[in-house]
């Protein structure tokens, strides 16, 4: 491969560009102990795209099918079935990626007021 200083700097811009969106569209981190979600209960979780994997995926909508509980030395660990109202489904999804919705919304609620906040300050510098 012959790269030159053009091309590594489009690279650097990209994986920065990447890493601004990333954190812009990410979601604050959920606090405190997260319960066992029951069938039918209506969730935002991490969607990836099954024709492109490496993507990071996307929150979508859609509702827990079963959850699968798994003991592994001591520590008991759930992922869920999630069918998604884009009509796909995943069936091992960890816990980590799956928020409430009315959790989300509140979440969501709050990524707003704090960008709303930065707004505010950068226009005052």
């Amino acid at each position: 491969i012959d790269l030159d200083v053009q091309d590594i700097l489009l690279q650097y811009q990209y994986e920065k560009w990447l890493k601004d969106l990333n954190e812009y569209h990410s979601m604050p981190q959920q606090t405190g102990p997260r319960k066992q979600l029951s069938k039918k209960t209506r969730v935002y979780a991490k969607w990836i795209d099954p024709t492109d994997p490496d993507l990071h995926g996307s929150w979508m909508p859609g509702e827990v099918s079963k959850s699968l509980t798994r003991d592994d030395k001591g520590k008991s660990d759930v992922s869920y079935h999630i069918s998604f109202d884009n009509g796909d489904s995943d069936t091992s999804i960890p816990s980590r990626n799956i928020i409430e919705e009315s959790v989300y919304n509140e979440l969501l609620q709050e990524k707003t007021r704090e960008r709303e906040q930065r707004k505010k300050i950068s226009r005052r510098c």
